[in-house]
């Protein structure tokens, strides 16, 4: 993809959040993203698609939460 190159040019920490069923952004491109980006975490919601701030929001804001801090 065109914009692989620019990943690594991130410099911020960063948080990669995905749905486990998200067919429109798999895990495998979030996975992508998660290793173009140095200080990038990945978290995989395992029972979300592709909306998990309205399909698992305990768990998506925790892990928001938890990336703040």
């Amino acid at each position: 993809m065109k914009e692989d190159g620019s990943l690594n040019r991130i410099e911020a920490q960063t948080l990669v959040i995905v749905g486990q069923a998200d067919w429109i952004c798999p895990v495998a491109e979030a996975e992508r993203i998660h290793q173009g980006i140095r200080n990038s975490r990945l978290v995989v919601l395992d029972k979300s698609g592709h909306f998990p701030w309205i399909e698992t929001p305990e768990q998506f804001f925790a892990e928001i939460l938890r990336f703040a801090k």
